[in-house]
């Protein structure tokens, strides 16, 4: 955590104070009530304190009890015990994301523009210590994904935001996707051979010179990455699948500014000569000789004049060989397929029937290889609609023999690669290895409510609340969806509830028909989710009430979620004490754990303690990537009785 973070937050001493006590008026050059008024023994409700900025925002109380009060970070510990082990360090980072502390605008406000203007960007590698400057300098600009940084390519700020957060770089990649053509000038001396033919446009300075964008034009559709050091300019054009570095990464210290220009169209002095740098011309040629050969693909015709000559006399001997090469890879019916079309190459083309004559020789000289044909077993019984097959099944819709099915599968069992069951044959599940660590943790794309600004959550979270029997459980249900819906997304409910009391919610909260969709259900833990969904479930209980099966809902719940991905929030029913029935379980599973509680305050007319229906609070005891360097936090939350509405106590 920065030391310029932890100056920050001391002086948001007052919009802690508030947030603490929402009904607390505060003059920032006049005396205010004090937050530890309950132990003053005279002038109880009158303003006593004061904040000094000039030294270090420390509050002074002034009442004998209480006096010299220290900065945020002392009052913190004393508002919140459960954390006053924090340092300061911490309280800080937590304190960011609680008030909306800003120490990175100027980055945010870069982000910004990136979006607002279309961009698409990359992820780059970070800076590795292990490293010397000159291989970090090659590093950074390296993309995280290799050779498949394509798959990462996107225009999602939040994502950004994450790659930011974590130490990478930004590329932004250039051509139709982003609507930009990049010039990337890595030398003042073709800068200065290059400067009249550059007009005022959007740029950026790097250690060793500029980039320069202007909007995409559709001459350069067939152009990637050209450099034209071989032509005397250090300098390369970039448009179609190519990218250059962009702030606010930092290669080898340099810090990358850009002008504040708009992005304009490029000058057609400066067009006609990049153009005529790549030789446009020559690129046309290539791509309609490509075109051709793509045309002659799907029409199956090989454009032969006369057809081939010189197999007169050895035609069928030459065929039957080439049936018999094609067929230690492939199955009869294919090797037919492949003869009738390399038939249509012969100056003198065979009938039909020769072929099919030839075909039926070849069983003469079968050499089929049983390995590529487990293979292809392998594959058709890891299909979803396949699993279980027998030998005669297999036969059927792979076109071999049963002989060669029975031998492969033979082949399969002694090298335990299936099982057989009965007559059937399962494949044993093999572990494809994965490297693309760039294409798993993917974060959602909308902020969960309530918890977002806390905990980051990756698509395939789980999240669950519990709450004791009459606190709002449903409430909060509904209050959840309705941000989802204010977000454009439409969640999906499963209620357990017999009645109809989350509708009359809904529509006090102003949800109307088609916001969100639901589904009355006896068990909410045996139902199928849709890819990609927001799932709500209100309440999660196991059938019967058997929380010995708790364990194998958590389990089935988790697999849906790897299956379908999305994002499920589970309401769940909690002790008297306010425990879980199964912790240990949430916790495995949950991105997020947390209660939902009622505050409990001490009246002193009756000397009883009573709850606090309108202040209430999400306790966390689990938050797996917390945004605040701890899982334990408490989120002051405010029920409206009249709105129906809970919200944070600071807005959101």
């Amino acid at each position: 955590m920065s030391k310029e973070l932890k100056n920050i937050a001391k002086s948001y001493i007052h919009e802690y104070l508030k947030y603490n006590n929402p009904n607390l008026k505060i003059n920032k050059t006049q005396l205010f009530e004090c937050p530890f008024k309950h132990i003053h023994k005279d002038d109880i409700g009158k303003p006593t304190c004061k904040v000094y900025p000039q030294f270090g925002y420390k509050v002074t109380c002034y009442n004998s009890a209480c006096g010299e009060l220290g900065n945020i970070f002392d009052i913190f510990r004393r508002l919140e015990p459960d954390m006053k082990h924090l340092k300061d360090e911490e309280i800080a980072d937590y304190l960011s994301h609680l008030l909306d502390i800003k120490q990175d605008e100027d980055v945010d406000k870069l982000l910004d523009v990136y979006y607002n203007s279309g961009f698409h960007l990359i992820p780059l590698c970070a800076n590795d210590p292990s490293k010397t400057d000159k291989e970090n300098a090659k590093l950074q600009k390296s993309p995280i994904q290799g050779e498949s940084w394509k798959k990462n390519i996107c225009h999602d700020l939040r994502k950004w935001k994450e790659w930011v957060d974590a130490g990478l770089g930004l590329g932004l990649v250039g051509g139709k996707i982003s609507n930009v053509l990049l010039l990337d000038i890595d030398s003042d001396v073709t800068y200065e051979k290059m400067k009249d033919r550059i007009n005022d446009t959007s740029a950026q300075d790097t250690k060793q010179g500029k980039h320069f964008l202007w909007e995409y034009d559709s001459d350069f559709d067939d152009i990637n990455h050209c450099n034209f050091r071989k032509q005397g300019y250090e300098m390369e054009i970039r448009a179609n699948n190519a990218y250059i570095v962009v702030a606010p990464t930092v290669v080898e210290g340099y810090i990358r500014t850009w002008n504040g220009k708009k992005i304009t169209k490029m000058p057609k002095e400066l067009k006609k000569f990049l153009l005529d740098l790549v030789k446009k011309e020559s690129k046309k040629e290539e791509k309609k000789e490509s075109d051709g050969i793509r045309e002659a693909i799907e029409n199956e015709n090989f454009n032969i004049e006369d057809g081939l000559r010189g197999l007169d006399g050895n035609c069928n001997d030459t065929w039957i060989t080439l049936g018999g090469i094609l067929r230690k890879k492939m199955s009869p019916k294919k090797v037919e397929w492949a003869l009738q079309t390399f038939n249509k190459l012969l100056a003198d083309p065979m009938d039909y029937h020769q072929i099919k004559s030839m075909c039926y020789q070849l069983s003469k000289y079968d050499n089929f290889d049983k390995k590529d044909l487990a293979k292809e077993i392998l594959e058709h019984l890891s299909l979803e609609s396949v699993r279980f097959a027998n030998a005669f099944e297999m036969e059927k819709s792979l076109g071999h023999t049963k002989k060669e099915i029975e031998s492969a599968l033979d082949y399969l069992l002694k090298e335990e690669k299936v099982v057989k069951v009965g007559r059937n044959f399962k494949a044993l599940n093999k572990i494809e290895w994965e490297t693309d660590f760039m294409s798993i943790g993917k974060p959602l794309g909308f902020e969960v409510p309530y918890f977002g600004k806390f905990n980051k959550f990756d698509d395939g979270s789980m999240i669950i609340i519990g709450g004791r029997s009459g606190t709002g459980k449903t409430h909060l249900a509904m209050n959840i969806i309705k941000k989802f819906v204010d977000m454009g997304i439409n969640p999906k409910l499963l209620t357990t509830e017999a009645g109809s009391k989350f509708g009359m919610i809904g529509a006090n909260l102003g949800l109307k028909i088609d916001d969100y969709f639901f589904k009355r259900v006896a068990d909410a833990t045996n139902v199928e989710f849709d890819d990609d969904s927001v799932t709500i479930i209100d309440w999660l209980k196991p059938p019967n009430s058997d929380y010995s099966k708790l364990d194998t809902i958590m389990e089935n719940l988790n697999n849906q979620l790897v299956k379908h991905r999305g994002l499920l929030i589970a309401l769940v029913q909690i002790r008297k004490d306010g425990t879980f029935f199964a912790p240990d379980l949430f916790d495995f599973y949950a991105s997020l754990v947390a209660t939902y509680n009622w505050t409990q305050k001490y009246n002193s007319q009756t000397k009883e303690t009573v709850a606090d229906s309108t202040n209430t609070y999400f306790q966390t005891s689990k938050m797996r990537d917390s945004k605040v360097g701890v899982q334990w936090i408490k989120i002051p939350t405010k029920f409206d009785k009249d709105t129906k509405i809970i919200s944070l106590r600071t807005g959101e």
